[in-house]
């Protein structure tokens, strides 16, 4: 398996953004931007331009409902551009900077520069460095290898996706 590994990597992600940006076809601003419920978390402008809205939750809280609009921005620069740098690095990620898009049509350039991104370092992933551990900066983390990441990786995609298509969902439902 371990000679295939990269290969299954890719053709899982390939196959999951192809669904994705499938799904998104056709997608309005009114509908990026869309609040399906009270205290939904979106994008808001700041001075450094767009970034989500965050704030802490006491432990236990229930995660927010969130716009298409957070939910892309999460995946392209937390899910996706976050773990490029640290797939590229072998470092954690570090908190997203602002650079959510304010539309649908610059979200989605986004997600496809993000995904162009993280793909290109996944597949520059030798095979030793694909099973070696993370390491001690890594914390709580630290033995697990970069396939481990990688996993993790797909699954906040998959899972997130899933999201955004059940918003899209509720959206034409309303």
């Amino acid at each position: 398996m371990t000679q295939d590994a990269r290969a299954m990597f890719l053709q899982g992600f390939d196959y999951t953004n192809n669904r994705l940006v499938e799904r998104l076809r056709g997608l309005s601003d009114d509908e990026y931007l869309w609040k399906p419920v009270p205290a939904c978390w979106t994008i808001v402008e700041s001075d450094e331009g767009y970034r989500k809205e965050w704030e802490q939750r006491p432990d236990g809280a229930p995660e927010p409902v969130t716009t298409i609009a957070w939910r892309l921005c999460h995946i392209s620069l937390d899910v996706l551009g976050g773990f490029t740098v640290s797939v590229r690095s072998g470092q954690p990620p570090e908190p997203a900077s602002p650079g959510c898009a304010a539309n649908a049509a610059g979200a989605l350039d986004l997600l496809g520069t993000a995904y162009g991104e993280w793909r290109a370092a996944l597949a520059a992933v030798d095979e030793d460095r694909l099973w070696r551990e993370l390491g001690p900066s890594w914390g709580p983390f630290g033995s697990d290898s970069t396939a481990d990441l990688v996993l993790h990786v797909f699954d906040e995609f998959i899972h997130h996706s899933a999201e955004v298509a059940l918003l899209r969902d509720l959206y034409r439902s309303r």
